[in-house]
């Protein structure tokens, strides 16, 4: 599934952070990369479960369904919470304004 993302998907960065994305008619399905290389199982399951928040917020007003991968580069891990938060907004934002365009 994701493999399509990958493939023939597109891009978008807000380094240290880029937003793989698939149109599809399916409904909207969110994946990580997140490399040892960013730090420890909890820094990196920490990073997940902020962006999957900021996801499962955008969710409701999607209105052009997607597959998504969050990939995440070993940068972040001086990043803040909010940073972060504010950076996956900010991917997210872009990707609604291309989707309605």
């Amino acid at each position: 599934m994701f493999k399509a993302v990958i493939e023939r998907g597109q891009s978008m960065k807000s380094p240290p952070l880029s937003l793989r994305y698939f149109n599809s008619g399916d409904m909207p399905r969110l994946g990580f990369i997140v490399r040892k290389k960013t730090g420890n199982a909890v820094l990196r399951n920490g990073m997940r479960r902020i962006l999957r928040e900021v996801f499962r917020h955008r969710l409701g007003q999607m209105q052009t369904p997607a597959w998504f991968i969050f990939d995440v580069a070993p940068q972040a891990n001086t990043l803040t919470r909010q940073a972060l938060r504010q950076k996956g907004e900010e991917l997210l934002d872009r990707w609604a304004a291309k989707a309605v365009a």
